[in-house]
This record gives structure tokens, sequence and C-alpha cells, in this order.
């Protein structure tokens, strides 16, 4: 007789931490936010916003964070909530509106038809380092051209 309950037992403890062994943490889903100030005087310039350039090894949903020199970090579980490059061209392109003060700011691939007076390019270079105790979204270069000019000088942030 003490057998039997003797399984029993053991079976419902089994039972009971089956869950905590194969449970993983909740995944979290972030997106870039626009965070300019209002511009002073309203502006008639035109400006499209976009392409922007990824590198393959950072374009991605998971987060990836550079770890030292030749070596990058998949965070499994924190993740952004859509494709990289259009959470950057609609972040950058909102605080254009604002800065300038024009609500003639275009995203790619619209900017093909829209004669804009600037172009702004955006290149994601490398992959964003991991402060401590917070993750640190990678911040992209951007190149400021006019737009139709012949010259192919470049503004940089």
């Amino acid at each position: 007789m003490m057998r039997p309950l003797a399984g029993v037992v053991a079976l419902c403890g089994l039972a009971a931490l089956a869950p905590g062994c194969g449970s993983s943490p909740p995944s979290r889903f972030y997106t870039l936010s626009a965070g300019a100030s209002p511009s002073a005087a309203p502006s008639t310039l035109s400006v499209a916003v976009g392409p922007v350039t990824i590198p393959a090894a950072v374009d991605r949903p998971q987060m990836v964070v550079s770890m030292g020199p030749n070596q990058v970090e998949l965070d499994e579980f924190n993740r952004w909530a859509g494709p990289l490059g259009n959470n950057i061209s609609r972040v950058v392109a909102v605080n254009l509106v604002t800065l300038l003060g024009t609500p003639h700011v275009t995203l790619f691939p619209e900017m093909l038809s829209a004669g804009a007076d600037f172009r702004v390019a955006q290149e994601l270079r490398r992959a964003g380092r991991r402060p401590q105790p917070r993750h640190c979204p990678p911040e992209p270069g951007r190149r400021v051209r006019r737009a139709g000019a012949r010259s192919r000088r470049t503004m940089m942030d």
C-alpha cells in the first residue's frame, strides 16, 4: 500500500516542477520614439527620408548588441515591433516635420515623385553596445543631400 502512494506523491512532485523547467521569460517588443521639440517658425522646405541601409547582421527582429570587436549577441526576448528600417525612417520623418515646421516630408519610396528640396539617406553602421543596466538602440549615420543637385557633397550628422 505504501508503494503506490509514494509513486503518486513523486509523480505529483514532478508535475509541479515541470512548468518551471520549460518556461522562458516573456518577449518584449520595442519601437523608436520621436523626440524633437517644435521649431520656432514654419517652413516650406520639402524633405524626402530614405532609404535606410542596415547591415544584414543587424536587420532582424531581435535586438542585436555588440559585445566586442568581432562579437554580437542576439537578444531573443527583446525585439523590434516592426522592421527596423521602417521604424528609423518614420521617427526621422516625424522629427523633421516638428523641427523644420513643414508638412512636406515624405518617406521612401514616395520620394521618387516628391520633388523634394533635400533627401535624407540613413545608414546603420553597427549594432548598439549594451550599456549597464539597460539596452541602447543603435544610432544611424545620416547623409543629407540637396535633391537634384549634380554635386555628391553630403552633410553628415
